[in-house]
């Protein structure tokens, strides 16, 4: 995406536009520019990264980083604003595109706040500068965003996303999604700060007394992944730390439903 979009503003005689945009917890990957646009720490220290090219603008975790008393609607306008700023401050004949994941899958299952994408394609049209959809686990127009470029990677999509098998795979996903329920019952816990996610994409917050600011330690997360069954990781499902104190959970397409109960039990 990056040399393309190089390629775009070259042609049309903008060879200034160079940088990208991206966002504090997002995950691009870990090739060199993959990493330099990813916004997770450990991809970048002792890597000499990110890339001069790339700057990063605030995480859109409502939950966390609200002020008090703070809508989500006002989070989202500050958030904004800070990108307009960071936009103004750099130039914008420098920035080329933004880059964002609909929902921040590996950085933390992090939902996008109430009207956050409406505004931020506001300002990208404003100053011409593109949008480029990684949508990697959530599917952009379930945000009604409306990209420039879109990073697809899907297993079952385009060419065999219409085959018996794939729909029968649908059907089976949908059963599926029921045991979402299951894992949401323990909002109440004091000691989950948050569940979030969308679909079979599932974050959970570990604080103490439901506070943002009284989380549980990284080590003490990575203890209770390691003590899950080895037929819920890998097989049925991915369980890894991309955070201080956070469990994100994928499952996959071989995630059997007779497993669920168990898993959520687990």
């Amino acid at each position: 995406q990056v040399k393309l979009v190089w390629y775009y503003n070259n042609a049309l005689g903008r060879p200034n536009k160079k940088k990208f945009i991206a966002r504090s917890k997002s995950y691009h990957g870990s090739t060199l520019i993959a990493a330099s646009l990813s916004g997770l720490p450990a991809l970048h220290q002792k890597f000499d990264l990110p890339a001069p090219f790339v700057l990063h603008t605030d995480c859109p975790h409502y939950w966390r980083f609200h002020l008090p008393g703070e809508t989500e609607e006002e989070f989202s306008t500050r958030l904004v604003n800070n990108l307009e700023n960071l936009i103004l401050k750099e130039g914008p004949e420098t920035i080329a595109a933004f880059i964002a994941e609909p929902v921040i899958g590996a950085g933390g299952v992090i939902l996008p706040p109430k009207t956050y994408f409406d505004k931020v394609q506001a300002v990208l049209k404003k100053y011409d500068i593109l949008f480029v959809a990684d949508e990697d686990d959530v599917r952009v127009r379930q945000y009604d965003i409306r990209p420039d470029l879109v990073s697809i990677a899907k297993d079952r999509s385009l060419t065999d996303s219409r085959t018996p098998v794939i729909l029968r795979l649908v059907l089976l996903l949908w059963r599926l999604l029921r045991f979402i329920k299951g894992i949401r019952q323990f909002s109440s816990s004091p000691i989950i700060g948050e569940i979030r996610g969308e679909g079979l994409v599932l974050g959970t917050e570990f604080t103490d007394n439901k506070s943002p600011n009284d989380t549980f330690p990284p080590e003490w997360v990575d203890k209770q992944i390691r003590r899950s069954p080895e037929e819920h990781r890998g097989k049925s499902c991915s369980a890894e730390i991309s955070g201080e104190n956070l469990k994100p959970k994928k499952f996959n397409f071989s995630f059997e439903l007779s497993n669920s109960r168990m898993y959520v039990h687990k």
